[in-house]
């Protein structure tokens, strides 16, 4: 894990000390998606070929006694091969994921915390960001998790309980599981 964020940063030096200050140009941007259906996000253009995000995805939901957050700060380094719309992306993200469930009969309340950092490889299109001001664009990020810790807050519930063991399953599996995060449009402005 650290050297590829070590890969990661230098190659961000690299571009930006490469880099033609005169095409560079700064924006925002929100995302609509799956899992993550909230992404705003920073956007630097640092030429025609390298840009720099920085997102915001989350998703939160609420179902009686029970509720979910996901939620994934992230940087991306994207290439644009052909000095256009089409990109292809390299990244990290630190994934938090909340659940919690209140059993309606006995009032106990599970609840679970699970933080993984997460290497990310995106593919995506975007129209009419390479003339400034307004653009629009879509993508498909892999999410892979590296590493994972997670917490469990269960007052009482045995650690040896069916229940509990549950939680304790689902948390480590949430943090080895990869999955593809699709952002059905994105519309953004660069300064």
């Amino acid at each position: 894990m650290k050297s590829t964020l070590k890969l990661l940063v230098l190659s961000l030096v690299l571009t930006l000390t490469s880099v033609q200050t005169s095409t560079a140009a700064v924006g925002i941007s929100y995302g609509l998606g799956a899992p993550y259906v909230s992404q705003p996000g920073l956007d630097l253009t640092l030429s025609d070929s390298f840009s720099i995000v920085a997102r915001a995805n989350s998703f939160g939901i609420d179902l009686g006694e029970a509720s979910v957050d996901l939620n994934m700060p992230e940087v991306s380094v994207l290439w644009h091969p052909f000095s256009g719309s089409f990109f292809l992306g390299l990244g990290v993200g630190s994934q938090t994921l909340d659940v919690s469930s209140t059993n309606a009969v006995s009032g106990l309340t599970a609840s679970t915390e699970v933080t993984t950092t997460a290497m990310l490889a995106k593919l995506g299109w975007m129209w009419g960001k390479g003339n400034g001001g307004f653009w629009g664009g879509m993508d498909v990020t892999f999410v892979s998790p590296s590493s994972s810790d997670y917490e469990i807050e269960a007052p009482g519930l045995a650690t040896t309980s069916e229940e509990y063991q549950d939680v304790e399953d689902a948390a480590e599996q949430f943090g080895e599981t990869a999955y593809v995060n699709f952002t059905f449009l994105r519309l953004g402005y660069l300064f």
